[in-house]
């Protein structure tokens, strides 16, 4: 079953948004209307997963990164956006470490070299737009 361009991209947009699986995202796309109506799916389309797969894999990772300097240029344009946030969701678990303590020293080691270089990427001018 062929997609659409724009039906690739709005199910590859739900897909990375609601980190589904395919099998996933082709019942939630059987199921849900909002999701049937923002990836632009006609009446009786029920892409299957391995055909979601198929075309959402087909989409290069330079035309994913041209969408967000769009989106974020948008956003900027219309002062919806600055594209300088980041937003987390910092729901705290409880859970038991398997790693151990010293392996959880040199994890969080790495997390801290990534900081410094955050810092610099700030500054560059990225396609024009200001961070």
């Amino acid at each position: 079953m062929g997609l659409t361009a724009e039906q690739v991209l709005g199910c590859g947009i739900l897909k990375q948004h609601r980190n589904l699986t395919y099998e996933g995202l082709a019942f939630h796309l059987e199921d849900s209307e909002s999701f049937r109506a923002f990836s632009r799916l006609d009446l009786g389309q029920y892409p299957s997963g391995s055909t979601l797969q198929e075309n959402i894999k087909a989409l290069k990772e330079e035309t994913w990164e041209q969408i967000n300097w769009l989106v974020t240029g948008y956003g900027q344009k219309e002062v919806l956006e600055n594209g300088r946030n980041v937003r987390l969701d910092s729901t705290g678990v409880r859970f038991k470490s398997i790693l151990g303590l010293e392996k959880m020293k040199k994890f969080y080691g790495y997390i801290a070299l990534f900081f410094p270089w955050a810092k610099t990427a700030r500054n560059c001018d990225c396609h024009g737009l200001s961070r």
